[in-house]
């Protein structure tokens, strides 16, 4: 089984090649078919392959894939996106500039896919930089003045991130037993100098994950960036950062008993908290939907920092805590990116009356809030549970309140929405156009599959288990207060 896996994830490479070699016009709509069947096949694998490892001793220093528990969820959720999103960029993508960002697009995928099953140093690094550095070109797409001005900042960033990890790799590489991601734990926990260590290789991956402070570069990229690469940038790229993180750190009573890790847990839990705070603070300020939506990943983005360094702090949790962090990632992962379309589809005449652009919108966004009964709601019942069981008051207290900042965002959003909603209206005046349909489709499929994805998977969750009374009261209260603020504020502004 090992050879179907490898062949699903290089699939996009073959699609790249051929485009390449053949100089095969992308403009055709049946060239174009080619670029939405590039992640299929590793959607396919996904579902379909059970658990299975690829070795290949020859390459590299030894290179390892593996599909399992941890990463078949991420897999299916990136590649979903990516999917849904290729869809949504036929109808988008203005022809003359496609060449160029299928270029970018198949090697961004490519990167992503790869370091989600990488159990070895060498290919997840590969995949990481590979993704990182095709995401420029993502980014600089439109050419204009304020695309440049996001691309020197995201290169520069991630210039400096790369220099981060690679200098904390190459301190602890003499030290580990293989170049293997799960030895790097017990290494970095083991070394002297294992807390520096360790904290280069957080700030180093936490500027793709958005930490407060690496974040600059997020609000100015994903406005810039054409939507479905947004999309993939907010839902996908993001998680990259993390997914490192969850398997190089010294997380778990194996390991974090080996160093004084209560300093830089704290540390962590402060920058993921701030991050959630002042990101809903400054994105309730933006003028544009997708500015909107890049704070609201960065805070959210601090939710899942804070659960990362409860597990510093409390290693016994770190089981639980995953489940939740990879049940988080991919809701986020899938309605951010419902959402990022949703902008696109704003902005297009996709014969779609108003009111069920917005409607249809609402869903991921309710389900960012944490409704019960939604993906969300479920993930945020998983994070909540692990967080209750350190008795931190204080923690869950400010857990709770930040629901508040994500209906604060969530409103925003909307709001901006319904504004550009009737602009086009104006603007178009209804007329359809060529596309529309792609557009429009893949926007009513990426929240389908935002909606229900998180059931899918084999947790011990019922639909049930997050409508007690508590968990209601919990959800309401900061939904209620946001929204007062918000109504409040608006119609301060109003007179």
């Amino acid at each position: 089984m090992s050879w179907l896996l490898l062949i699903a994830l290089i699939y996009p490479l073959l699609v790249l090649a051929v485009f390449a070699w053949r100089k095969v016009d992308p403009t055709p709509s049946y060239n174009r078919w080619w670029i939405v069947s590039a992640p299929l096949p590793a959607l396919l694998a996904g579902i379909a392959l059970p658990d299975t490892t690829l070795q290949a001793p020859a390459l590299m220093f030894g290179l390892v894939w593996q599909l399992n528990d941890f990463s078949r969820p991420l897999l299916l959720m990136t590649t979903s996106l990516y999917a849904i999103a290729s869809v949504f960029g036929l109808g988008y993508l203005k022809p003359q500039a496609l060449r160029r960002y299928t270029l970018f697009w198949l090697l961004t995928m490519f990167g992503n896919l790869v370091l989600l099953v990488a159990q070895d140093i060498a290919s997840f690094y590969t995949g990481f930089a590979l993704m990182t550095f095709a995401g420029y070109g993502l980014v600089v797409h439109n050419m204009s003045a304020d695309a440049l001005r996001a691309g020197k900042i995201y290169i520069g960033m991630a210039i400096m991130g790369e220099v981060l990890i690679l200098a904390g790799l190459i301190a602890i590489m003499p030290d580990m037993v293989e170049p293997m991601l799960h030895y790097l734990p017990l290494a970095l926990s083991e070394h002297s100098h294992g807390i520096w260590l360790t904290a280069l290789l957080f700030a180093g991956f936490g500027v793709k994950a958005g930490v407060l402070g690496l974040h600059f570069w997020l609000p100015l990229a994903h406005p810039v960036a054409p939507t479905p690469a947004s999309a993939v940038l907010s839902g996908a790229m993001i998680k990259a950062g993390l997914i490192a993180w969850m398997q190089i750190l010294p997380l778990g009573a194996d390991h974090g008993m080996f160093i004084d890790t209560q300093l830089f847990a704290w540390v962590v839990i402060a920058l993921g908290l701030a991050a959630s705070f002042l990101a809903a603070v400054f994105g309730a300020i933006q003028l544009k939907p997708k500015a909107v939506l890049a704070y609201s990943s960065i805070s959210q983005m601090g939710l899942m920092t804070t659960l990362l360094g409860v597990a510093l702090l409390m290693p016994q949790l770190w089981s639980g805590i995953m489940v939740a962090l990879v049940a988080f990632a991919v809701h986020h992962g899938l309605a951010k990116g419902a959402l990022f379309l949703g902008v696109g589809l704003a902005t297009q005449p996709a014969r779609l009356p108003h009111w069920a652009v917005l409607m249809l919108l609402g869903i991921p966004a309710l389900s960012l809030i944490g409704l019960p009964l939604t993906s969300g709601g479920a993930a945020k019942y998983l994070l909540k549970d692990e967080v209750y069981q350190t008795n931190l008051s204080l923690l869950i207290f400010l857990l709770t309140f930040a629901a508040a900042a994500t209906t604060l965002l969530m409103l925003r959003f909307i709001d901006l929405i319904n504004g550009q909603l009737r602009v086009t209206l104006e603007r178009t005046q209804g007329a359809a156009r060529e596309g529309d349909g792609y557009i429009r489709n893949a926007v009513i499929a990426a929240v389908l599959v935002s909606s229900v994805a998180i059931w899918w998977f084999p947790l011990e969750l019922s639909l049930t288990s997050t409508m007690t009374l508590t968990g209601l009261w919990e959800t309401i209260w900061p939904m209620a207060l946001a929204t007062a603020i918000y109504l409040t504020v608006r119609r301060l502004q109003a007179s």
